[in-house]
């Protein structure tokens, strides 16, 4: 006999097609539609276990498909204002990738309660009711810590920018200061 999380493949592949197509029309955009779609079959074997007592597999499909979508967005919305709120240029690849590669270095110098739940938070996507859950600490503490994590984070990146008169950033090149990035 077959176990619920054996039976969910085939289901997915079934209805594979449609749901990358309802995604793409959702995100504008056919490689990240591709990458939301072979994401939403780890959702759907995360979520094997409520296969059985679904009554209308394709609704719930859907409906998977749809939260994949919005989740995307959601985390779009949140790139877009942590570049606002550090001061970064949308447009300024070479500056934006620059940071965040240092951000993701410096990140691994926060203490462990701060980085954890900041990694979790805005590196994987997780929404934080979810990290609270998995920490096994309260939703309003978490929420703190993210808080507090971006702002030692943000210190972090800004020592180690090279910085004209005003203490305005000239460039994300790492100052001769900062060994991490």
């Amino acid at each position: 006999m077959k176990s619920t999380c054996d039976q969910v493949f085939p289901v997915f592949e079934a209805f594979r097609d449609e749901l990358e197509r309802y995604i793409r029309r959702k995100v504008g955009n056919d490689t990240v539609a591709e990458d939301l779609t072979g994401s939403l079959a780890l959702r759907l074997y995360d979520q094997c276990e409520k296969l059985p007592d679904v009554h209308n597999v394709r609704a719930w499909l859907y409906r998977l498909a749809h939260n994949a979508a919005m989740d995307y967005h959601r985390e779009q919305a949140r790139v877009v204002q942590t570049h606002q709120e550090w001061g970064l240029e949308e447009d300024d690849e070479v500056l934006n990738t620059s940071a965040e590669v240092c951000a993701v270095r410096l990140l691994e110098e926060l203490p462990e309660t701060y980085r954890v739940p900041l990694k979790m938070s805005d590196l994987e996507g997780m929404p934080q009711k979810e990290i609270a859950q998995q920490l096994q600490l309260n939703y309003s503490t978490v929420k703190m810590r993210v808080q507090r994590g971006r702002e030692k984070l943000k210190a972090l990146l800004v020592d180690c920018m090279e910085h004209d008169k005003l203490p305005n950033t000239m460039s994300c090149a790492p100052s001769e200061t900062c060994r991490d990035c």
